[in-house]
C-alpha cells in the first residue's frame, strides 16, 4: 500500500495501553476525542467509542486512510485489547496500521503540560514487578526529540543521558511512583504523573507518519511488551 497525495488524512487512533480507555478521530482537519476514565473495561469500550465516533463524523470506516493505535509499551492486556481491534478495524476497510510508542505519546502530554519546558524529559511507565518503562527526550521548539530507544529498567539503574543532568529534566508520568529509587530524581525540575497519554497523542504522532509512508499492514502490526513475562 502506498500513501495518497493527502494533506490532512482521515485516521481513527485507539489508546487501550494504560488506565483510561480512548479512541480519537481527525476527519476534515478536524480532530475529536472520546475517553473512558477509570473501570478498566477497555474490551468493552474501545469499539463502541470508535464507533461513536465515526457516527459523529457521519462517516463509514471505509472512509479512512488509516488506524492508529497506541502499540506499547503498557499493560500486556490492554495492547493486545488495542492491537486486536485496530488490526480487526484495518482488515475489514483494507486500511494500514500505524503504530504509535506509548513512551512517545506520553513524551508529547508531558510536553502539552508543560509547553516552555526546553530542558530533559524522562518518560515513565509502571512495568509492576518492580520495574519501569523508560524513554529520555529533550524538548524543543517542536516539541520533544527521542534520545534514547524506549526501555524497561529497574528504577535503580537509571540515570541521565550524558548531556542532560537532573536539575533540568523533568519527570513524567506512572513510572514517578518510583522516583525516591532513582538515584539523583530529587533534584529533577519537576516530577509529576500526569494525565498519562490517550488517543489524542497517538493520532497526533500518527498522522504525518501516516504521509510519510510509516506504516504497516494489519498482520505485520505487533504489540510492542519490552518484557516477555505477562503482568496484566
Amino acid at each position: 500500500m502506498s500513501a495518497p497525495a493527502l494533506t490532512t488524512p482521515a485516521i481513527l487512533a485507539l489508546d487501550t495501553a494504560g488506565e483510561s480507555c480512548s479512541a480519537a478521530l481527525l476527519c476534515n482537519g478536524e480532530k475529536t476525542l472520546l475517553i473512558e476514565r477509570g473501570a478498566r473495561r477497555h474490551a468493552q469500550q474501545i469499539l463502541p467509542l470508535c464507533d461513536a465516533l465515526l457516527r459523529q463524523a457521519d462517516i463509514g470506516i471505509q472512509q479512512l486512510d488509516a488506524i492508529a493505535v497506541n502499540s506499547g509499551p503498557g499493560s500486556f492486556t490492554g495492547l493486545r485489547i488495542g492491537m486486536s481491534a485496530a488490526q480487526g478495524l484495518a482488515v475489514s476497510a483494507n486500511l494500514p496500521v500505524v503504530a504509535v510508542s506509548g513512551l512517545q505519546a506520553l513524551a508529547l502530554a508531558a510536553f502539552a503540560a508543560n509547553p516552555a519546558h526546553r530542558g530533559g524529559l524522562l518518560t515513565l511507565i509502571d512495568a509492576r514487578m518492580d520495574e519501569v518503562y523508560a524513554a529520555w527526550w529533550k524538548c524543543t521548539d517542536s516539541g520533544p526529540q527521542r534520545l534514547a530507544d524506549d526501555m524497561l529498567s529497574s528504577p535503580d539503574q537509571l540515570c541521565p543521558i550524558s548531556e542532560l543532568c537532573w536539575a533540568d529534566v523533568i519527570v513524567y508520568g506512572s513510572g514517578t511512583a518510583y522516583l525516591s529509587r532513582i538515584a539523583g530524581a530529587n533534584d529533577a525540575a519537576l516530577a509529576e504523573r500526569g494525565e498519562g497519554h490517550s488517543a489524542a497523542q497517538v493520532l497526533e504522532i500518527a498522522a504525518p507518519r501516516f504521509l510519510a509512508g510509516d506504516y504497516v499492514s494489519a498482520d505485520a502490526a505487533e504489540p510492542v511488551y519490552l518484557r516477555h513475562k505477562v503482568t496484566g
